[in-house]
């Protein structure tokens, strides 16, 4: 089930990065940044406490404009050529051309829009669509959906039978009368005289 489908549990926004340092892992699923904004409003902090996103071919704006944004930006090599003379030469007197490093996203929106989906025929996926994974701390990886069924030894080790049910073992307490003493009389205690002394 979808995370927003339970509703606002704040106990899940305030403790998702104190949780996860006492051994928790927590795998949330959301259509898109409408539906978690819709309800953890523009504020949340539930993106901010995640170590690993995983998106894949969005449809809404915001998802859209979100996922380019955490794409970050590249560099790209812009070419120039100018060239001057006169308009009606038959030769141009000087050509000169400049080369220049311009910024840009490392996918714009468009290029987010257009991700291959998966292919799905009859309710049935044929083919794994594409997918950006988000590590903090990496740069973005740009991979392809592999469901499991579609992945003949991922199949295989799904149809493995479950073992069979193990009994408990059974409790055995040890005999410390029957151990050897190995501290060499460190721990052996003298017998006291308890009698009550002579007048």
């Amino acid at each position: 089930m979808n995370f927003p489908h339970w509703g606002k549990l704040e106990i899940i926004q305030e403790s998702l990065a104190v949780l996860a340092g006492y051994g928790f892992v927590f795998y949330l699923i959301c259509q898109d940044m409408d539906q978690l904004i819709g309800i953890y409003g523009e504020h949340q902090t539930i993106t901010a406490n995640t170590h690993i996103q995983i998106v894949f071919a969005p449809m809404v704006q915001r998802s859209i404009q979100y996922i380019s944004k955490m794409a970050g930006q590249t560099t790209a090599i812009k070419e120039q050529v100018t060239t001057s003379g006169k308009r009606m030469g038959p030769f141009n007197t000087q050509v000169s051309t400049t080369f220049q490093e311009v910024s840009r996203p490392l996918m714009t929106e468009d290029e987010v829009m257009r991700m291959p989906k998966a292919k799905v025929v009859d309710d049935k996926m044929l083919e794994g669509g594409t997918m950006l994974v988000f590590v903090a701390g990496t740069p973005a990886i740009y991979g392809k959906q592999m469901p499991y069924f579609l992945d003949p030894v991922l199949l295989a080790r799904t149809q493995v039978p479950a073992p069979e049910k193990a009994k408990p073992p059974k409790e055995e307490r040890a005999d410390l009368d029957s151990q050897q003493n190995t501290c060499g009389g460190v721990l052996d205690v003298e017998p006291q005289n308890t009698s009550a002394p002579e007048a």
